[in-house]
């Protein structure tokens, strides 16, 4: 009866230790599952944070980006504007500049006339 008892009691100390050991494997593993867990969470963070910061430079970028677009058109309009004027001041030039020749024609006339009034009472 005792070697039936101590073969049982052998028995339930290996079955005790087989089972001790299944628990000890579970709970590495359910450490580890854990650890893996908490690394992709971190990890998800990071790249969550990532993803924002990537965010906030093409926020960033497209408002520079369409304010330097409004800026360009300001420019070409501006630009525009001052090659009209630009061709307006020229005409104006070159009216003002065939007037100035009229008139030096015309003043080069009157001296001529002048000239030859002053000869004509000279004679007289």
């Amino acid at each position: 009866m005792k070697s039936a008892f101590n073969a049982d009691k052998q028995m339930l100390l290996e079955k005790i230790g087989q089972l001790e050991g299944k628990l000890q494997d579970r709970m590495r593993e359910i450490q580890s599952q854990q650890q893996k867990v908490h690394m992709l969470t971190q990890s998800e963070s990071s790249m969550k944070n990532e993803l924002n910061f990537w965010n906030g430079k093409v926020t960033t970028l497209r408002r520079d980006s369409e304010s330097l677009q409004t800026f360009a058109e300001k420019m070409q309009a501006e630009n525009r504007k001052l090659q009209v004027d630009a061709e307006g001041l020229r005409l104006e030039l070159d009216t003002k500049d065939k007037n100035l020749q009229l008139a030096r024609r015309e003043l080069g006339g009157l001296t001529d006339d002048n000239e030859r009034l002053r000869r004509m009472y000279d004679i007289v």
